[in-house]
């Protein structure tokens, strides 16, 4: 595409907004999910590997450790598309929140989340994935921040919600954007022993983000889990891509949330930190 930036909203607005026609078949099959580490050479290891299998014989996560990514900088106040946070480094664009970021060069996003017990900022260098029957990572991102942890008795370090963003090359939003929503709706729906049936990609919906300077697209997908565990039984994960481009360079936010638990991280504040997405300087 020749200037994919204003292209993939013209497309957008020219379709007939229908929704999409999602492709058939594809499963994830067993689910569960790793912490991996990002060598800055952009080489993945896998360091300190935590996996959430959600199996009915194993229901014990572990997780990676690392130090939470703060500041102390008053927050940058910009109205305009300059993008404003290059120029003074990771600062929060809201009060009272803190920054998240990537510690990989291919992960060029990053984002802001509540400074609160709710919100726990992963170490840069770590990602989170969702794994196939043999533990391969299948759907993951990286700058990971995770909301309620221990929200369930039954697993004490499982998260109700988490945010990340993803590595997407130059690639347009109107096809990474449906096509990551539902990777990650069939990989945690596939099961080893039991699978649920994804719900299909929402149409595009259009957003801004940093501060309402970027014009984005947003791609929504619901489903249950494959072999739910008692945390999860019977619960809906709701799973959005959040997706734009600069020139040459395209940028992709994840985020996950169970609906219906006790700590069920609020639409609202979710809408707020997706405001806050943009590019890494």
């Amino acid at each position: 595409m020749n200037n994919q930036q204003s292209s993939y909203y013209d497309r957008f607005s020219e379709a007939s907004g229908e929704g999409l026609k999602i492709p058939q078949g594809g499963g994830g099959g067993g689910r569960g999910k790793v912490l991996i580490g990002l060598a800055a050479a952009l080489v993945v290891i896998v360091a300190a590997v935590a996996i959430f299998a959600f199996t009915r014989g194993d229901d014990s996560p572990k997780q990676a450790g690392g130090s939470s990514s703060t500041s102390a900088l008053p927050p940058v106040k910009a109205t305009t598309w300059t993008n404003p946070t290059v120029a003074v480094g990771a600062r929060p664009v809201k009060d009272g929140w803190q920054v998240q970021s990537s510690d990989s060069e291919a992960l060029r996003g990053q984002y802001d989340v509540p400074k609160s017990k709710d919100w726990k900022v992963t170490s840069g260098g770590y990602s989170l994935a969702y794994t196939d029957k043999s533990n391969k990572p299948v759907a993951g991102a990286g700058g990971v921040a995770r909301f309620g942890v221990g929200y369930c008795s039954a697993e004490d370090n499982a998260e109700s919600a988490w945010v990340g963003v993803r590595g997407v090359g130059s690639s347009d939003p109107t096809d990474a954007g449906p096509k990551w929503a539902k990777k990650f709706a069939d990989t945690i729906a596939g099961g080893k022993k039991k699978s649920a049936k994804p719900g299909k990609v929402s149409a595009a919906k259009k957003v801004k983000v940093d501060q309402g300077t970027i014009p984005a697209l947003q791609y929504t997908v619901t489903t249950e889990a494959g072999d739910p565990n008692s945390c999860t039984k019977g619960r809906k994960y709701e799973i959005r891509t959040i997706n734009f481009t600069t020139p040459g360079k395209s940028f992709q936010m994840v985020t996950v949330r169970i609906l219906g638990v006790s700590k069920e991280l609020p639409a609202k504040q979710l809408d707020e930190i997706i405001s806050t997405f943009r590019p890494k300087n």
